[in-house]
C-alpha cells in the first residue's frame, strides 16, 4: 500500500493551463522529493467557493504563488488546493486593522475593487492602475448615491 498524507501541505502553483489536464493546476510539493531530489509534482483540483456548470468564481492561482493543498483520503494521487497563502515573500494586500471593515479583491496588474463597511462611511471602490475610480458611497440617510467616475465620465454616459 502506497503512503498516505492526510492533513494539509505546502505547495507551490508550477502551472495554471494546460491542454491535458482542463480545469487543473500543477502544484510541487517541496516537501516531497522524488528520487532526483527534486520537488514531487501533481495535477490537482481547485476548491473555491462556487462551481457549477459554466458558472462559478474564476480566481486562479498564478504560477509560483504558495497553496495549501490535501488528498481525498490522504491519496497523494487526488490532491486538491484548498486555498492561497501569504508568505514572507509574496505579501497581503491589505493590513489587518481590529475593526475588519475593508474586504478588498486585488488584481496581479493592481486593479481592485474595496469593500469598506466603515461605520457612516461605507463605500464601494473600484481602481485601475492608471489611477481611475469608480465610487459608490453609502450615506446616513441610507440613499445609495450615483456612482461618480473621477476622469469627467457623466453617469449619463453609462446608462444603457
Amino acid at each position: 500500500m502506497q503512503d498516505r498524507f492526510y492533513g494539509v501541505y505546502p505547495a507551490l502553483v508550477t502551472a495554471n493551463a494546460d491542454e491535458k489536464h482542463p480545469g487543473l493546476l500543477e502544484v510541487a510539493l517541496p516537501w516531497c522529493p522524488d528520487v532526483d531530489g527534486e520537488p514531487v509534482r501533481a495535477w490537482a483540483r481547485l476548491a473555491t467557493a462556487m462551481a457549477g456548470n459554466g458558472r462559478g468564481h474564476w480566481f486562479i492561482p498564478d504560477v509560483d504563488d504558495e497553496v495549501l493543498v490535501c488528498f481525498e483520503g490522504g491519496d497523494p494521487s487526488r490532491p486538491y488546493i484548498m486555498g492561497a497563502l501569504w508568505n514572507g515573500k509574496d505579501k497581503a494586500p491589505e493590513t489587518m486593522a481590529e475593526e475588519n471593515n475593508v474586504k478588498s479583491i486585488t488584481t496581479r496588474s493592481g486593479i481592485k475593487l474595496t469593500f469598506d463597511d466603515t461605520e457612516d462611511a461605507v463605500k464601494v471602490l473600484l481602481t485601475t492602475p492608471g489611477g481611475h475610480e469608480l465610487l459608490l458611497e453609502w450615506h446616513q440617510d441610507h440613499r445609495c448615491q450615483r456612482p461618480h467616475c473621477d476622469d469627467g465620465v457623466r453617469w449619463s454616459d453609462l446608462e444603457t
